[in-house]
């Protein structure tokens, strides 16, 4: 399912489909036969190579689940590393539907939404402001439109996400401090004025 979005998307930015600027001024690398650009690959299976773990670490152990992969590709892509789906290789990934989701699952999900905006250097403070609002208005009607447990325990991940960030407010503080030193030093970065101070 992933992969069929991904293709059939143009947007290489994760998060340009709710902030459309973000693709203005966006590198387009060469076309490599085989290979489709994109901000980031699903997580059930990516390679990687060595050098660029030892570049940019491994993955931010704050995510655990959900959305780790696409931090860890952003991070790879403002040190100059290209991220792409190869066409020619077909991996079957038999992801969960969110619809009748665990509380481990739902919690995850929504937590680390959150996080990756708030640690976003490229947003502008309204911007991160208007998606976390959106998204959170989309998690509440998916919570609503679920039926039986799922419900309670999607409608029960909002505030403990809530929760969960004002209480890791300075780390979260910390982690956005230390990707924006990335994001500045990357050769993709956008003109200071996107940076927030």
């Amino acid at each position: 399912h992933w992969a069929r979005r991904a293709l059939a998307d143009p947007n290489t930015s994760y998060l340009a489909r709710w902030i459309p600027r973000l693709l203005a001024g966006q590198p387009q690398p060469e076309p490599t036969p085989g290979v489709i650009d994109r901000s980031y690959v699903q997580g059930s299976a990516f390679f990687m190579r060595r050098t660029v773990c030892d570049r940019i670490g491994t993955f931010d152990e704050t995510y655990h689940t959900f959305h780790e992969e696409v931090d860890l590709c952003r991070r790879a892509w403002w040190s100059g590393f290209r991220i792409g789906l190869l066409t020619d290789l077909r991996i079957e990934h038999c992801g969960r539907d969110m619809s009748n989701c665990t509380w481990y699952r739902a919690f995850h999900r929504t937590k680390n939404r959150y996080y990756f905006v708030l640690t976003e250097p490229s947003l502008r403070a309204s911007e991160t402001l208007h998606l976390l609002t959106r998204w959170l208005w989309a998690d509440l009607g998916a919570a609503l439109n679920s039926s039986g447990w799922p419900v309670v325990r999607r409608m029960l991940a909002i505030p403990a996400s809530a929760l969960w960030l004002l209480m890791h407010a300075p780390a979260i503080r910390q982690a956005r401090r230390i990707r924006i030193e990335a994001y500045q030093r990357s050769p993709w970065s956008r003109p200071p004025e996107y940076v927030p101070a």
